[in-house]
């Protein structure tokens, strides 16, 4: 079954992306000079010039080391240079300083997990769970952490409890029916995945995930129509032409398996070209 990482990394709202936007500084009159320079930092932020915004929010830092709101912005800077150790870092300050904020734990996880700390991000979402009643979208990270690190129990869980929350979140779907495949659930799993297949109809690789586990059960016909979709969706892709080969030739269907093992190969890929010299030779 082929992977996907949504975030991770692909999705649902808040799941690979994060959230709110650069917080407005506090007017506040004995602040001046600190919200005067934390609007430099933001019109640098909003002019792109990241580098001078760096500067600037470290500027507020020295004058106000408690205000939160800089190292927030300096940790999106730091997430759009893909930059996620220091990202991390400067979201880890401002949840120090500004410790009941869930959005903000929230946001610290979803780079967490960019950065493949997956445990840490588990235990940045639980506590976003815990400040914030009813956060669908941290129970679904969540949900997807533990099961990469094959917890299946507590990801199914928490898809459970993040579909409750809110049934619009797709790749929570997608995260259950993962599981599901490999915890050899195999009915169940199709359960899933026809759901996602109704909810991301132009997503392929639902579609390639459904018909590799139907490929399995020896349900070739129903495969073929799966990896036939893919390949409408990106008609380039050999590892779909590879696999409705297989579903071909299990229905001895030997012409058009080998028809789509020659356009594999001529798309380089090595393994139709094994396929071709076992099954398509004279």
């Amino acid at each position: 079954m082929i992977p996907r990482f949504w975030f991770i990394f692909c999705l649902i709202l808040g799941f690979s992306s994060l959230q709110s936007p650069i917080f407005a500084q506090k007017k506040e009159a004995d602040l001046a000079k600190v919200t005067e320079l934390f609007a430099k930092g933001e019109a640098q932020y909003r002019a792109n010039d990241l580098k001078a915004a760096l500067k600037t929010f470290d500027k507020v830092i020295t004058l106000k080391v408690d205000y939160w709101q800089a190292y927030y912005n300096k940790a999106l800077i730091y997430s759009m240079q893909k930059d996620w150790k220091n990202a991390v870092a400067s979201f880890q300050t401002a949840c120090t300083y500004n410790s009941k904020d869930a959005v903000l734990w929230y946001n610290k996880g979803v780079l967490e997990v960019k950065s493949n700390d997956f445990t840490q991000a588990i235990a940045s979402f639980t506590q976003a769970i815990a400040l914030k009643q009813g956060y669908a979208e941290a129970y679904g990270n969540r949900a997807e952490m533990y099961r990469l690190l094959k917890k299946y129990k507590q990801a199914l869980a928490d898809t459970d409890s993040a579909i409750a929350l809110n049934a619009c979140l797709n790749q929570v779907y997608h995260t259950r029916a993962m599981l599901l495949v490999e915890q050899k659930k195999t009915k169940e799993a199709l359960v899933s995945l026809n759901e996602v297949c109704r909810r991301e109809p132009s997503d392929m690789q639902p579609y390639m995930e459904r018909g590799t586990l139907l490929l399995e059960l020896g349900k070739y016909k129903e495969a073929i129509e799966d990896f036939s979709k893919v390949l409408f969706i990106k008609p380039t892709y050999s590892e779909a032409l590879i696999a409705r080969g297989k579903a071909r030739m299990g229905l001895k269907k030997e012409e058009t398996a080998c028809a789509d093992w020659t356009r594999a190969a001529e798309l380089g890929n090595e393994e139709a070209e094994t396929l071709m010299k076992e099954f398509c030779t004279d």
